[in-house]
This record gives structure tokens, sequence and C-alpha cells, in this order.
């Protein structure tokens, strides 16, 4: 019985020195680590609260406002990309061409990029008056005008001269048909730096409010 007695108080010893050993572990982990930090025990919702603390009105006026940036500068972007590939490749090698041939490529080129460019530029227009609207700075107003303007230039200025080019009576044998190409080449110039204005004005407010 003895010998029961000291086996049981060896095994009761054991397990408390055991539990003791855990506490004094426990208490060594809290003393050495480090406490955590609120941004780490708060949800992801609350962390962002806490850095931008804006409403959710606010917030959403902000996606917004950053949707008509993007489409005002990509829209833009692409306008000016298109018309100076227009202007430094496409009408050049077109100009080397014959008469004939410069006018055969001219008409379906020109129904092709009229709404590609008249879409961009409108789409680029209004993004760039809605980001304006938002409470973006004056060069979102500016570009937007600019890119605009494009609009009126091209019915007002160029459409008279693109219609005597898609004229099927013109003479080809006269020297007409290349005096409108290259006339029709330095407006379309016109178009190109504006919009390149435009696009820059763009990046310019981007990178001022970043």
């Amino acid at each position: 019985d003895r010998v029961l007695n000291l086996v049981e108080r060896g095994f009761i010893l054991i397990r408390c020195g055991k539990h003791r050993l855990r506490e004094i572990g426990k208490a060594r982990s809290l003393l050495v680590a480090p406490k955590p930090s609120p941004c780490h025990s708060e949800p992801a919702s609350a962390v962002r609260n806490l850095l931008f603390r804006v409403s959710p009105h606010l917030s959403e006026a902000s996606k917004m406002k950053s949707a008509f940036e993007f489409l005002a500068l990509c829209s833009c972007g692409l306008f000016a990309g298109a018309a100076l590939y227009i202007n430094l490749v496409e009408h050049p090698a077109r100009m080397s061409c014959d008469v004939a041939v410069a006018l055969t490529e001219f008409r379906p080129s020109y129904k092709r990029a009229t709404v590609m460019q008249a879409s961009l530029a409108a789409v680029s227009f209004a993004t760039g008056i809605a980001t304006w609207l938002e409470g973006a700075s004056l060069n979102w107003l500016i570009g937007s005008l600019l890119i605009g303007a494009v609009i009126p230039f091209t019915l007002i200025v160029i459409l008279p001269t693109n219609r005597r080019l898609l004229d099927s009576t013109l003479d080809l044998n006269s020297d007409v048909p290349l005096q409108l190409l290259r006339h029709w080449g330095l407006l379309h110039a016109v178009r190109t730096v504006l919009s390149l204005c435009a696009f820059l004005l763009f990046l310019f407010a981007l990178g001022s409010v970043s």
C-alpha cells in the first residue's frame, strides 16, 4: 500500500509540475511577444475605414470619378495614337502611291476611321467633362474641350474636303485629287495636335493628383 501511495503521489507531482511549466511558458510568451496591432486584429473593412475615413457615399463618388478619368484618358490616348499613326505612316504611304491607288485606299479607310475616331472623341469629351464636374482640376475641362473640338472641326472644316475626295466623278487625270489629299493631310494634323494636347493635359492632371 505504501508503494502504491508513493506511486500515486509521484504521478500527482508530475502532473502538477507539467501544469506549472505550461503556466510559466504562457507567462513568458506574453512578456516576450509583441502586442498585436489594432489594424491586424480588425476586419478588412475596419482597416479601410481607418485608412480612408470616407463615407460610403464619397467612396462611390470616388469610384465613379476614377472610372470617368480612366475612360477619358484611354479614349483620348487611342484617338491621339490613331491620328498620329495616320499622319506619320498611313497618309505618307498613301501619298507615295499613284493618285488612283491613293484614292482607292483613302475611301474605305476614311469610312472605317470615321466610326472609330468619332466614337473615341465623343467618349473622351463626355467622360472628361464628367470628371471635371466630379470636382477634378481645370485641366480636365480644358482637355475635354480640346478633344471635343475635333468633332466640330471635322464637320465644319474637313468634311467638305472629304466629300470631294469621296466623289466618284472626281477627275483622276487632273491635279485636283493630289491637292485635295495634301490639304486633307494638313487638316488631319490639326486633329492630331488637338488630341495630343488633350491627352497630355489628362496625364498631367492625373500626375498632379497622385
